[in-house]
């Protein structure tokens, strides 16, 4: 097979120009594509492709310095660039580095680049190129089908085999599941491509599988300490939520397992975060509902002691953690800070004092750690946007809330 490979520094057209084609029907592999020249470069000296597909303007190395490094020890390579620059000195100095199409990726039509590529490849045929045998270090990740049979259908998976790949000395892992809560129709190789694509920028982990309604992602951490890896973690969780937003418009629910350094634990690791995905109890407020063992105590605790004094030291001590190990569990896994979490429970606690009847506020604000009525007025009202008296207003004397 001819090898090609694809260069350019914008996402969604790399990854549009991974998929416009079905390559294979072409006698083409695929080899990994690159962002940048320099990429490209790294990319080429272990490949050695038939046909490169480049932008001009990247950053770090662009298309023309990128041709004319390859151009002076490789005089067979062929080049098809693509640009957004439609000036005539850029056109001219393409073409005297002797690639073979050029024009306006904005003008990009399927159906020319196949043209394109059938006549480069009778070009090599006519030379008398060696199509080569397939690199298999060149072709797509493997295990993808394993992985699916084992997230989507429960079947066994040879875990040893698929996960060597991502064995670090030192290293900690956690396993996340991506919920989307909006995804449309989107195909899910080009959703667990853009994943991949996220998570490589910061080096962060791996997108093991995609479906309709979840994917499922494997972190790998270098810090040393659980603090450090749990902030770091959740530096990526932010990451990465922010980025689908953008990227896609996608909003996503991300639930993270605990931190394991033998990958053997890999099976029993997801069980826990799918039994933390799916079994939520619905008095739990929208941020407990995804918490782990390692903090429900701590949550309990903030539960029963709203009429005092709750610090996170205080809190901290009572679990046997830090401080700020258990503020960076709290943000990791509810995506709350303590002060906002204590606050939380206690308008919710509130709230059902107000509609069992005709407490004085003095009272609530006591039972629920606010200390007096105004603190109580202010903070509810921060919270829900109404005042006590006017929450209380809706229900009767029963409890119900009123039609």
């Amino acid at each position: 097979m001819y090898k090609m490979m694809i260069v350019e520094d914008e996402l969604f057209v790399r990854i549009g120009l991974e998929h416009a084609v079905n390559w294979a029907d072409y006698g083409i592999q695929l080899l990994p594509s690159a962002s940048n020249g320099r990429e490209a470069l790294e990319l080429y000296e272990q490949y050695h492709p038939h046909l490169i597909l480049t932008d001009i303007s990247m950053p770090e190395i662009g298309g023309l310095e990128l041709i004319r490094r390859i151009r002076n020890q490789d005089k067979t390579v062929k080049f098809i660039v693509l640009t957004c620059l439609e000036d005539y000195q850029t056109a001219k100095q393409v073409l005297n580095l002797s690639v073979s199409h050029y024009y306006n990726k904005s003008e990009l039509d399927i159906e020319e680049l196949k043209t394109y590529i059938t006549g480069i490849i009778a070009e090599l045929d006519q030379q008398g190129t060696p199509r080569g045998e397939e690199s298999p270090q060149a072709a797509p990740k493997n295990g993808l089908k394993e992985w699916n049979a084992f997230f989507f259908e429960g079947k066994p998976c040879p875990f040893e085999e698929l996960l060597a790949p991502y064995k670090q000395p030192g290293s900690a892992y956690i396993l996340a599941r991506v919920d989307f809560q909006k995804m449309g129709r989107v195909h899910f190789e080009f959703v667990r491509r853009v994943l991949e694509e996220i998570l490589e920028q910061q080096k962060s982990g791996h997108c093991l599988a995609v479906s309709e309604k979840f994917a499922a992602v494997l972190y790998v951490l270098g810090a040393p300490s659980p603090e450090q890896q749990y902030e770091q973690l959740h530096r990526y969780i932010q990451h990465l939520k922010q980025s689908m937003q953008d990227y896609l418009n996608i909003t996503v629910q991300i639930t993270a397992g605990a931190a394991f350094a033998d990958l053997e634990e890999f099976p029993n690791q997801w069980e826990e975060v799918v039994r933390r995905t799916t079994s939520a109890d619905p008095g739990l407020l929208p941020e407990e509902q995804f918490a782990s063992q390692r903090i429900l105590a701590a949550l309990q605790y903030i539960r029963e002691h709203l009429a005092e004094n709750l610090t996170l030291p205080v809190v901290a001590e009572q679990v046997n953690f830090s401080p700020g190990y258990l503020s960076t569990l709290m943000k990791q896994e509810l995506s709350i800070g303590f002060g906002e979490f204590v606050l939380n429970v206690r308008v919710r606690k509130a709230k059902q004092l107000l509609a069992q009847g005709n407490e004085p506020l003095s009272s609530i604000a006591e039972q629920t750690g606010f200390h007096d009525a105004s603190y109580l007025i202010k903070a509810f009202k921060r919270v829900t946007g109404l005042t006590p008296n006017e929450y209380r207003q809706q229900y009767d004397a029963r409890g119900r809330r009123k039609e």
